[in-house]
């Protein structure tokens, strides 16, 4: 329905990558709010993944702090799924299972699944309300948003930085194009 209630805006645009310098890490874009916002309200569920055909979908997720993931195995095998360091999680998935987990403290977690390495999901917390994953084409979308001036932010597992200031209109859509310039050696 549009316009959304309340005066929130869309945000939305691509990533564009050098081919050369083409990272194969998740990518996340986030917001910033410029002045201090009043804290957020606890959440539910706010992503549902699916194993199927042999891999995540989507593969890779980014959620704020608090969210809850639920992750369904659409398949007929069984999966072990874990990722190490500070933030462990050990899942049994059984096969037409489904199971939940809360996403923690800001950082990302990669989810492997110990009977078939090659499949994973990439859990990115946030510690912002209005965060988004960048998809295989470059996109990205982040909404609704409430109006008003945020640091655009820019993700990767090898680095995290601001992009530029953008201001959000109430009941728009936006567009922004990101440049991902390779590293000065």
């Amino acid at each position: 329905m549009w316009p959304p209630p309340l005066g929130v805006a869309l945000l939305r645009g691509t990533v564009a990558q050098d081919d050369a310098h083409r990272s194969a890490d998740p990518l996340v874009v986030y917001l910033v709010p410029v002045e201090t916002v009043a804290p957020l309200p606890s959440l539910g569920l706010a992503a549902v993944v699916r194993w199927r055909n042999g891999a995540f979908e989507p593969h890779s997720v980014a959620l704020r702090k608090g969210a809850r993931v639920q992750i369904v195995n659409e398949g007929a095998l069984h999966h072990r799924l874990f990722s190490a360091g500070d933030r462990a999680i050990h899942l049994e998935l059984p096969p037409h299972g489904e199971h939940g987990l809360l996403v923690g403290e800001r950082g990302a977690s990669h989810i492997y699944c110990s009977l078939h390495p090659s499949e994973y999901l990439f859990v990115y917390a946030s510690p912002q309300r209005y965060v988004g994953t960048v998809g295989t084409d470059g996109s990205w979308a982040i909404g609704p948003v409430a109006p008003g001036d945020y640091h655009l932010m820019l993700w990767s597992p090898s680095a995290d930085g601001f992009v530029r200031t953008v201001r959000i209109w109430p009941w728009t859509v936006q567009s922004q194009r990101l440049q991902l310039e390779p590293e000065p050696h």
